[in-house]
């Protein structure tokens, strides 16, 4: 027994070290997106951006993604850059918020 909770601290020592989540676990694309939000709304705009544009590039099969992005480029004065993630993405129903983005940007 001594020897298991010998083991999960020497663990969690090595994960803190490390710099990596202490569950052990990568977020999920969700989570990256939403952090990617919360960056803007802190007003780190331009973090915010490159990490969506990151998981853009990476393939990313979440469709919320391109919607945030290009909502983000409206509120940052992005309008032409915008337009184009928000068409790119051709999102056959995009939640509302991200048609105000785009109807604002035209």
């Amino acid at each position: 027994m001594a020897r298991g909770l010998l083991g999960r601290w020497l663990w969690l020592l090595a994960t803190l070290l490390a710099g990596v989540p202490t569950d052990g676990f990568a977020q999920t694309a969700t989570q990256q997106r939403e952090a990617a939000v919360l960056k803007a709304r802190a007003g780190h705009m331009a973090e915010a951006q490159a990490a969506l544009r990151a998981l853009l590039a990476a393939g990313v099969d979440d469709g919320l993604v391109a919607m945030d992005l290009a909502t983000l480029l409206q509120q940052d004065g992005k309008p032409a850059e915008a337009i184009a993630v928000f068409e790119a993405a051709a999102k056959p129903e995009p939640p509302d918020y991200a048609l105000l983005a785009a109807t604002r940007a035209y």
